[in-house]
């Protein structure tokens, strides 16, 4: 069981550096998958957007990042039918969610 709490955190030197773990946080696609779905499955969602699956993952090496990509469960192009979720690669940040249009 894990034990859940809430306040302010007594520990909030965010800069330091000793200790950090400097490697990618999410070195491959398998990764960016888990991370990108467990941000969507927490999302709040239309009704249509609930039923999405994942679709395609996309890594854009100029800019280290992944950008994994949800929609509806068929292989029928649904124009402005997806979501997509911008993860970097260095560590973790959601650079941007987006729904098509």
């Amino acid at each position: 069981m894990v034990k859940y709490e809430s306040g302010i955190y007594y520990d909030k030197d965010w800069n330091e550096t000793v200790g950090t773990y400097t490697e990618s946080a999410i070195p491959d696609k398998d990764t960016a998958l888990e991370v990108a779905t467990a941000i969507f499955n927490g999302m709040d969602k239309s009704r249509g957007a609930k039923e999405y699956v994942p679709k395609s993952v996309f890594f854009d090496y100029q800019d280290e990042v992944w950008i994994v990509s949800f929609g509806k469960g068929s292989d029928e192009f649904i124009l402005g039918g997806d979501c997509s979720i911008a993860i970097q690669k260095k560590d973790g940040k959601v650079l941007r969610i987006w729904f098509g249009e």
